[in-house]
């Protein structure tokens, strides 16, 4: 039965796909992104960081091959692979709000809630790389004199660079 709901949703996907939350494009998308994020560490391997930052979105496939440019902002849990080193390996829950312009359309709003397969790569204490690929299911509303609303599954592969402040607000024992 699994099966059968995941091909006809990859189908309803495949004729009418859109873009990660941010642009009409494919079902396959790429998002770069620059971000700054707080993070504040609560156990020895998860933390929850909230993070804004702008990017462009677009889609894999020849379907749509525009982009859209954007702002968004999240609110992420993550939980990571090894304690207490916050790098490297997780996966991650978050939800997002964001606003996006694509080239010839209507701007628009969306939110975006997803999991996440992520790597964080620190070049300093604070300067990240955190590639990932990611799916999401974004509820789009167009900002128009006619608004339209969208909701469809989106498999991202992105990368988000960008400065990051891990806070440390555990009880010290």
């Amino acid at each position: 039965m699994k099966k059968v709901i995941f091909l006809l949703l990859f189908s309803i996907a495949s004729l009418s796909a859109r873009c990660d939350g941010i642009t009409f494009g494919d079902f396959l998308c790429y998002s770069a992104e620059f971000i700054y994020s707080l993070e504040k560490i609560k156990k020895h391997r998860s933390t929850i960081s909230y993070w804004g930052g702008a990017g462009v979105v677009g889609g894999l496939g020849r379907q749509f091959p525009g982009r859209a440019f954007g702002f968004e902002i999240a609110v992420e849990g993550r939980q990571y692979f090894k304690s207490e080193s916050f790098k490297n390996f997780f996966l991650s829950a978050y939800l997002g709000s964001s606003f996006m312009i694509e080239s010839e359309s209507v701007p628009r709003i969306c939110l975006v809630p997803g999991i996440k397969m992520n790597y964080k790569i620190k070049f300093t204490d604070k300067l990240i790389l955190e590639p990932y690929c990611g799916f999401s299911l974004p509820l789009v509303r167009e900002i128009s004199r006619y608004p339209d609303t969208y909701i469809y599954p989106v498999f991202t592969f992105g990368a988000r660079f960008g400065i990051n402040k891990l806070i440390d607000k555990r009880s010290k024992l």
